[in-house]
């Protein structure tokens, strides 16, 4: 584990601690895996500084990637079926069609 400037944070970087706020609100878990979004929260608190896992990821960080994952891909496939995706598809197809050949 090591400390690391907020500045300094990146994406896929994983959480060692628990980040939380100078008031004790939770911003990100421990052992969670960064993304740009998390490390927009832990700015926006005016935290400077995180702990960082050091070599191989734990088990419970990769577990809980997967499962958010795999939320967002259950999530757009329900998109891509839903009523009114499919309406919008058939016409935007219809009109790229129509301006390819014009």
């Amino acid at each position: 584990m090591h400390t690391v400037s907020v500045n300094e944070l990146r994406p896929g970087m994983i959480t060692a601690d628990h980040v939380v706020s100078r008031y004790g609100q939770l911003i990100v878990e421990k052992n969670r895996i960064l993304s740009y979004q998390m490390i927009a929260h832990i700015r926006y608190y005016g935290i400077t500084k995180v702990a960082i896992t050091d070599g191989e990821p734990p088990s419970e960080a990769i577990e809980h990637f997967e499962t958010e994952r795999n939320a967002v891909l259950s999530y757009n496939e329900k998109i891509k079926k839903s009523p009114q995706f499919l309406y919008f598809k058939k016409e935007y197809d219809q009109k790229v069609d129509f301006y390819r050949t014009a």
